[in-house]
């Protein structure tokens, strides 16, 4: 449910003015033309907030081919965000919103009920903001495990992605059983994508209903012939 200071879709991405875990201050504007992904989270070193953080660190690469930055915040200390990267060895920068200030504008600081007991608190949110600094993708109230994955495949579907990692031929790429709906069918399959010594990618599958959905989640790629392997 959509509340009255909550952003959507479209709304230019209020104004970010805070310091990172070092001390440096950040700004929506040293990123202009490239994608932020900006996540609030409730609090530093708890096992949620660990997950969410370590598995935006473990899909950095992805990130940064997508051109892509992903920015954590929360209202704890620049030396609480540091103790806490440096213990997990997170890849991610963390601001301070020691005023409370960012979670104000992004309509994050919300009323929360545990345990029967309602206080205000960070509801765990992500936006995506891309190059001229407008919200493309507005994310509230969400879950910590998988999210980083979701937020990727917002941008870029999963089989694309695994193109992108194509280093030489004969390499498998992509290996993953997914269900899937044709049409009215729900159909499990495994997909494998790799590329055969003359550079046309195959994509192996077990069940050919799901060749147009294979086709069209790599038809943007101009240089990808997509084949069925044998």
């Amino acid at each position: 449910k959509l509340t009255m200071s909550e952003l959507k879709e479209g709304d230019l991405a209020p104004a970010i003015d805070a310091v990172d875990q070092n001390g440096e201050k950040i700004t929506l504007e040293e990123y202009r033309g490239k994608k932020v992904v900006l996540y609030f989270y409730p609090k530093d070193d708890t096992p949620g907030c660990t997950l969410e953080a370590s598995q935006f660190t473990e899909l950095g690469d992805a990130f940064s081919e997508l051109d892509t930055v992903v920015i954590g915040v929360r209202k704890d200390s620049c030396t609480s965000h540091r103790d806490f990267i440096d213990k997990y060895g997170l890849g991610v920068s963390l601001l301070a919103d020691t005023t409370g200030e960012l979670c104000e504008r992004y309509g994050v600081w919300q009323e929360k009920e545990a345990h029967g007991e309602k206080k205000m608190g960070i509801v765990r949110s992500t936006f995506v903001v891309d190059g001229g600094g407008v919200i493309r993708h507005a994310l509230y109230d969400v879950k910590p495990k998988g999210h980083a994955e979701q937020v990727l495949d917002l941008e870029f579907p999963t089989v694309q992605r695994a193109l992108l990692g194509i280093r030489k031929a004969g390499d498998l790429v992509y290996r993953e059983r997914i269900t899937r709906q044709i049409g009215q069918r729900r159909v499990g399959l495994v997909t494998q994508v790799l590329v055969d010594p003359g550079e046309k990618v195959r994509i192996r599958y077990r069940n050919s209903l799901v060749d147009q959905l294979l086709t069209c989640l790599v038809s943007d790629r101009a240089d990808i012939r997509v084949g069925q392997a044998q």
